[in-house]
Formats: structure tokens, sequence, C-alpha cells
């Protein structure tokens, strides 16, 4: 048999509260009526459960196009129409998209990649301004891989790469770019 509980206010009480002399209504208000149940108390839990779930695919997705990297350090060196990237890093996850200022406006260079990584993968993708991807460079634990290729700096002179690591210790990125 459920149990019915009815919760109620009294309007005067509130009345009261709020430095009110008089009440309109003495009559206790219903606000709300719960009713308990065994099967009630298994619909909450699960529905719990299924709150849970959705909280925490939400997170899974919001971190699935992110790059989680633990002791990385950058520099960008310019030489007037050349530059040089370099970035070491301790640990690295997931994936990310980088644009960095180092070159005049719609320009064309030839990019020189070197890429290492103690363990674990890391690839780059270097983009072209119009989305398509110029080259990829997958490294190979324990040793360094090359590649080199055109590449063209958008209308702010930024170069896009791409980089996707998957449990990648010890790493390091540099690319040249030249005229």
């Amino acid at each position: 048999m459920p149990i019915g509980i009815v919760a109620s206010i009294c309007v005067s009480c509130h009345a009261n509260r709020l430095g009110l002399s008089w009440c309109p209504n003495k009559k206790p208000t219903p606000l709300i009526t719960v009713q308990s149940h065994m099967v009630d108390r298994r619909f909450g839990s699960a529905l719990r459960q299924i709150i849970a779930i959705l909280c925490l695919s939400g997170w899974v997705m919001l971190l699935t196009g992110c790059l989680l990297i633990t002791g990385e350090q950058t520099t960008v060196s310019l030489q007037g129409s050349a530059a040089n990237i370099l970035t070491t890093f301790v640990s690295a996850e997931g994936a990310d998209e980088y644009r960095v200022p180092a070159l005049p406006p719609n320009t064309e260079v030839q990019a020189i990649v070197f890429l290492s990584v103690e363990s674990g993968d890391v690839q780059i993708d270097l983009i072209q301004p119009d989305g398509a991807v110029s080259f990829v460079l997958a490294s190979r634990p324990g040793s360094q891989v090359t590649r080199s290729g055109p590449i063209r700096s958008d209308d702010q002179g930024q170069i896009r790469y791409r980089l996707t690591a998957r449990n990648a210790r010890n790493g390091e990125v540099q690319i040249f770019l030249l005229p």
C-alpha cells in the first residue's frame, strides 16, 4: 500500500516573516504530494544512474577533441621569411589543431618536419588554408622521422597543423619553414 505524504505551509507563516500583521488565509495550503512506493525507489535509482551515465558521456564527448599535454614547451623563432617551431612534451593524449603566426600572409614555403617520441604514437598533419591536408607524418617509438613538403600560410600569416597523440611520452616536434 502506498504511503502518502502531504507537505503543506500556512500562508500566515510567510505573512508574519515578511512583517505583515494580517493573513488572508488561515488554512494550510498543500504544496506537493509525494507517494513513496517500492517501484518508485527502483525507478529513482535507475534514473540517477542514467543521468550519471549521460553526464559522464557528455564529459567524454567534450574531451574527445582535446589534446591533454604535460610538460609542453613551445618556441617560435622568426627570421625574415623563415621560421622554426619547436615543441617538446613529457606526455600527450588526444588531438588538437594549432595555428601559429609564422609567415607573411599567403606565402608558400617548404616545410621540413622532424618528429620523435620515446614511446606511444604521435601524428602531425600540416593543413593548407583551404582545409586540405598537405602531408602527414607519423612517429615511430624510439626513433626520429622526417618529412618535407609545401605549405601555404593563410590570410593572417598562420600555419595550421594538427597533433594527434596516443600514450605518447617524451616527444619532440620541430617544423622548419623555408622560402
